[in-house]
């Protein structure tokens, strides 16, 4: 269900404060749930993963989604790939009679 429009777009008061008084080109953040907004363009933030924080460039093409979307929260899960065992062919001769 997505948000009501009168409302407008949720954004953290930390996430605009920290980008306003950090001194750096980047800045850590725990609100996965705000969105992104033009003023936060061309930003690097670190978005904590839950165990981790994970960089995140900001373009364009990610205005008006939510931060916590480009930062993913589980590890792939990684499957060995089965060895195909080959069998030799045995050509068995036939003799006639």
């Amino acid at each position: 269900m997505c948000r009501s429009l009168w409302k407008g777009f949720f954004v953290d008061s930390s996430l605009l404060s920290n980008r306003l008084l950090s001194k750096k080109n980047y800045f850590n953040t725990w609100s996965r749930r705000s969105t992104i907004l033009k003023s936060l363009l061309n930003q690097t933030i670190y978005v904590h993963n839950g165990k981790t924080n994970e960089r995140l460039l900001i373009t364009s093409e990610m205005l008006g989604y939510k931060v916590g979307d480009f930062i993913f929260t589980r590890k792939r899960g990684n499957y060995k790939a089965k060895k195909k065992t080959v069998k030799p062919i045995v050509k068995k001769n036939k003799i006639k009679k």
